[in-house]
C-alpha cells in the first residue's frame, strides 16, 4: 500500500525539497498523482551536489560569497553565490558549468508551479552565464511575487521586502531611491562595492532599521574611482550604519535626520575627518556603540557635547609607520574621546601594521583626565613603544574604576578574520612594559594583563 501518496499536497511539498534536483523529476514517472508533484516544490536550492551529482561536490570548496540576495520576512528569496574550485582543471571546469547550466535552465523552462516560497543557487557563476543568471532571476522574483505582465520600474512586487543586498551592482541612485520608497517593510539594506553613476547618494526610509555602504564608488571622465558620497540620511527608525568608503573623509557633509540611531561603524582618512567625532555626539544622541577606522594622522578632536549614552568604543589606527616617524605621535588624543563618554564602559584600540620606533619621548602625566565608569580597555597591537606605556599609566593612574586593562600584539587587516602579530612583542616588548611597571610607583599595575 502507498501510504505516502495518501499525504497531503503541503506535507509532500516539504518532502520533495530534501530531494536532489534529478530525483525531484524521476517523482513525475512513478504514478498519476505523482506526475505533477514536484512542481509544488516551493524551496529551490541548486548546487553541485543536487544538480550535477554527489561526485562532483568535492570538486568544491565549501565557501560561499553572495552576490544578490533577496529576503522577505524570514525567508531567503534569491541568492546567487561563488564557490572557488579547488584541483579542477580549466576543461573539467567548463564542462560543469555548461552541465549545471544547461539543468538548472531546464528545470526553470519546465517547472509548472504557480509560486514558490525561495529560490538559491550556489555555484562557480560567471559574467559568461549572466543571461542564465538574468532569466534565473526573473523567474524567482515572477514566482515569488507574482509579477507576470508588470514594467520592469513596478515595484509594487516587492511590498512585502524586508531584507535587501546587493554586491558589485551597477546602480542608479534614482532608481535605487524609488525602489526604496515603494518597500515600506524593509528593515535591512547592504550595498557592497557597487557603482554608481553619480559621486551622491540619497537614503530616505520609513521603515529602515539596518544601513550597510561598504567601497561603493563611481568612474570619472578619466577613469578614476571616486567614493559615492551619502549626503542625505533620512531615516526615523534606523538603529545600526556602517559606512566605508574608500577615501571617506567623515560624516560631517552627510545630512542625517536618524533619531534612533544606537550603533555606528565608520572611516577616517582625513584630519578633517575628525570631526566626525563631534558630529556623532551632537547628531546621534541615543548612539550606545562606535567603531571607526581611521587612516591618518591624529591630532586630539575637539568634542563640546558630550556622548550622553555611548558604551562601547572601537578604534583601529592603520597609520603610516613613515608619517609617526616624522611627527610628534601619542595615543593621549583618545582621552579626549573617552573624557567626552561620560557612561562608557569598554574601550577597544587596535593598532594595525605596528613598528617598534627607536626612538623615545618622556612619558607625560596628563593630570586634567579622569573617568568614573570605564571598566575594561584592550589594546591591540602593541610592540611596547613609548607612547603605548605613556597610554596605559595615565588611564591606570585616572580611570577610577578599571578592572583591567589587557596588551597584546595580535591585530587584523580590513575584512579578514586573521589576526596577525609583530614578533617583536615577543622577544622584547613585554619585557620593556613589565620592565617599566615593576616600579612600585605605578598606580593600578596588578590590573596590567600581557598577552
Amino acid at each position: 500500500m502507498d501510504r505516502i501518496s495518501e499525504l497531503s499536497n503541503h506535507i509532500l511539498s516539504d518532502i520533495l525539497t530534501i530531494l536532489s534536483t534529478e530525483d525531484l523529476l524521476k517523482t513525475s514517472i512513478l504514478s498519476k498523482r505523482w506526475h505533477k508533484l514536484w512542481t509544488l516544490c516551493i524551496d529551490l536550492y541548486f548546487d553541485t551536489s543536487n544538480v550535477l551529482g554527489s561526485n562532483n561536490e568535492e570538486e568544491y570548496a565549501p565557501t560561499v560569497k553572495p552576490g544578490f540576495h533577496l529576503t522577505m520576512k524570514r525567508h531567503p528569496i534569491v541568492i546567487l553565490g561563488k564557490r572557488q574550485p579547488i584541483k579542477l582543471t580549466m576543461k573539467r571546469r567548463v564542462t560543469l558549468d555548461d552541465e549545471f547550466v544547461k539543468r538548472v535552465d531546464r528545470f526553470v523552462k519546465n517547472f509548472q508551479g504557480t509560486i514558490i516560497k525561495s529560490f538559491m543557487v550556489n555555484f562557480c557563476l560567471d559574467k559568461e552565464q549572466r543571461r542564465s543568471i538574468d532569466q534565473w532571476i526573473t523567474f524567482a522574483i515572477a514566482s515569488i511575487f507574482d509579477t507576470r505582465g508588470l514594467d520592469t520600474d513596478d515595484f509594487s512586487p516587492f511590498k512585502n521586502l524586508r531584507s535587501l543586498s546587493l554586491e558589485e551592482v551597477k546602480l542608479d541612485g534614482t532608481y535605487l531611491g524609488n525602489m526604496i520608497s515603494s518597500c515600506p517593510w524593509l528593515e535591512q539594506l547592504c550595498l557592497f562595492y557597487c557603482k554608481f553613476r553619480y559621486k551622491i547618494l540619497k537614503i530616505k526610509s520609513s521603515s529602515l532599521c539596518h544601513l550597510k555602504i561598504i567601497g561603493c564608488y563611481t568612474v570619472s571622465y578619466s577613469n578614476h574611482q571616486l567614493e559615492v558620497n551619502l549626503i542625505d540620511l533620512k531615516c526615523l527608525k534606523l538603529n545600526s550604519l556602517e559606512y566605508h568608503g574608500y577615501i571617506l573623509r567623515g560624516l560631517n557633509t552627510v545630512a542625517v535626520d536618524t533619531p534612533m540611531l544606537k550603533s555606528i561603524d565608520f572611516s577616517i582618512s582625513f584630519k578633517k575627518g575628525l570631526g566626525s567625532f563631534a558630529f556623532c555626539a551632537t547628531k546621534f544622541p541615543k548612539l550606545e556603540i562606535m567603531h571607526v577606522d581611521i587612516y591618518s594622522t591624529v591630532a586630539a578632536p575637539k568634542i563640546i557635547q558630550p556622548f550622553k549614552h555611548l558604551k562601547e568604543l572601537k578604534l583601529k589606527l592603520s597609520l603610516s609607520w613613515k608619517i609617526l616617524n616624522d611627527v610628534e605621535y601619542d595615543l593621549l588624543w583618545i582621552l579626549n574621546i573617552l573624557q567626552a563618554s561620560l557612561l562608557l564602559q569598554k574601550l577597544t584600540v587596535m593598532l594595525a601594521y605596528p613598528q617598534f620606533l627607536e626612538h623615545k619621548k618622556d612619558i607625560r602625566d596628563v593630570k586634567t583626565f579622569s573617568h568614573d565608569e570605564v571598566k575594561i580597555i584592550e589594546m591591540g597591537g602593541c610592540v611596547g613603544n613609548w607612547f603605548e606605556i605613556e597610554f596605559v599609566m595615565n588611564v591606570l593612574k585616572y580611570a577610577k574604576k578599571l578592572e583591567q586593562i589587557v596588551l597584546g600584539p595580535y591585530w587584523n587587516e580590513e575584512d579578514s578574520m586573521d589576526w596577525n602579530s609583530d614578533p617583536t612583542w615577543f622577544k622584547s616588548g613585554r619585557e620593556r612594559i613589565n620592565e617599566k611597571f615593576r616600579d612600585e610607583e605605578v598606580v593600578g599595575r596588578e590590573k596590567v594583563v600581557l598577552i
